[in-house]
């Protein structure tokens, strides 16, 4: 983080001799206000955000048997509502297929995209996207039918096997030509369409996994304040998880006299109000939806799925806060 202004620290060792020392410094100027970001003037104009989330994604992005959208990803929609809003409802969910995702972001289609997109150099650099915040490291695997009697990888020479398109298939031809294992590619636009080919089956995980997926949130480049939002609305998750706040205790830390606390809260310092949001921007984000590790729970804990390399730095995962400050 650059600093608008530096204090100008003099130090005098000593007085020439017989003669007065004058010295001329410039004041430091005061900070100037918020840069006004156009995203987030549209979106308070509009009155909902619209969040790309692919919409089919089972503990991402998906419907529940009301209808509602439910997921980790649509989750990290509902919190930059609340820290916009202080209503995690205000949602506009625009399902995209693989495909889609960049291209809505770059259009304008989304103010921001959660939508199980890897984060690399080559989307960063000739896309026009920009990326927040990762909300969950994943990798690749294989799935195979129980009935096969398959426990690796190097044992599906000739096998069809399925995949999204684009990524999955880039990644599926490195995995296997590595392992020298022949296959045969079988892409698909969603991932809807392939989990109906596999419902018939009982499947298993192969151990052998390949690459590493940092899944994050995609902003168009060029609106930095828009960028700043979405990123410090996932630190601020995951600041509280680490500082033991949660929706259901938020209200009594807000008399703590711990100074993380106090500046993550809005009672002390201007960190909302330096992005363009209100002070108690991330107490709204933490009522409504939670800490990170709430929004992990509510979207993976019934799968029974570990949260490994997802679990906060402290605990030997990955994820830490930035310094709110």
């Amino acid at each position: 983080m650059h600093p608008n202004a530096l204090p100008v620290r003099l130090a005098l060792a000593a007085a020439v001799a017989a003669s007065p020392c004058i010295v001329f410094a410039q004041a430091a100027s005061a900070p100037p206000a918020a840069t006004v970001s156009p995203t987030l003037s549209a979106v308070k104009s509009r009155g909902v955000l619209n969040c790309g989330v692919i919409g089919s994604s089972a503990n991402f992005s998906l419907p529940d048997s009301t209808g509602v959208m439910r997921g980790i990803d649509a989750d990290s929609c509902r919190a930059i509502a609340a820290a916009i809003f202080g209503d995690a409802t205000k949602v506009k969910y625009v399902s995209l297929t693989p495909p889609q995702r960049l291209v809505a972001v770059q259009s304008g289609e989304v103010d921001v995209a959660y939508a199980n997109i890897t984060w690399t150099m080559t989307r960063e650099t000739k896309s026009g996207v920009q990326f927040a915040a990762v909300n969950f490291y994943d990798t690749w695997g294989v799935m195979v039918p129980k009935a096969l009697k398959v426990a690796s990888t190097t044992k599906l020479n000739g096998a069809s096997v399925c995949m999204i398109s684009g990524p999955g298939e880039t990644n599926s031809a490195e995995y296997f030509g590595k392992i020298k294992v022949r296959f045969k590619p079988v892409a698909f636009a969603e991932g809807e369409q392939m989990r109906k080919a596999f419902q018939a089956d009982d499947y298993q995980l192969l151990p052998e996994t390949h690459s590493r997926e940092p899944l994050a949130g995609a902003v168009r480049k060029g609106d930095d304040r828009w960028f700043d939002i979405v990123r410090y609305t996932w630190n601020a998750q995951v600041a509280a998880e680490e500082l033991g706040i949660t929706s259901k205790n938020v209200e009594t830390f807000m008399s703590s006299t711990d100074a993380d606390v106090k500046r993550l809260l809005g009672v002390d310092g201007d960190l909302g109000p330096s992005m363009g949001l209100e002070k108690n921007w991330a107490v709204n984000v933490i009522t409504h939806v939670g800490n990170f590790g709430e929004m992990w729970e509510r979207a993976f804990a019934a799968s029974g799925m570990p949260r490994g390399p997802n679990r906060l730095a402290s605990q030997g995962g990955l994820m830490y806060a930035f310094p709110m400050r």
